[in-house]
């Protein structure tokens, strides 16, 4: 999954675990197996909470900055 966002006054209010359940029933009927995003640090604690593990801790950069995100996934 990439460009999973949420603005900042909308989160903690259920819209993302809807989008979620919609991508992953969209991904059962697939056929899919798996889900995988690399997340921020903000964003670690969400996809956890929904069932994603982290597979590694990397450092990339973007715009001359060094971020470290997680690449995680999930079994479906």
């Amino acid at each position: 999954m990439d460009r999973f966002y949420c603005h900042k006054d909308f989160q903690i209010k259920g819209i993302g675990k809807k989008i979620l359940e919609q991508l992953e029933s969209k991904a059962k009927y697939l056929k899919i197996k798996k889900l995988f995003t690399e997340a921020s640090i903000t964003a670690k604690p969400f996809f956890e909470n929904h069932n994603f593990i982290v597979m590694k801790q990397q450092e990339v950069e973007r715009r001359g900055q060094k971020l470290i995100n997680f690449i995680m996934e999930k079994s479906i």
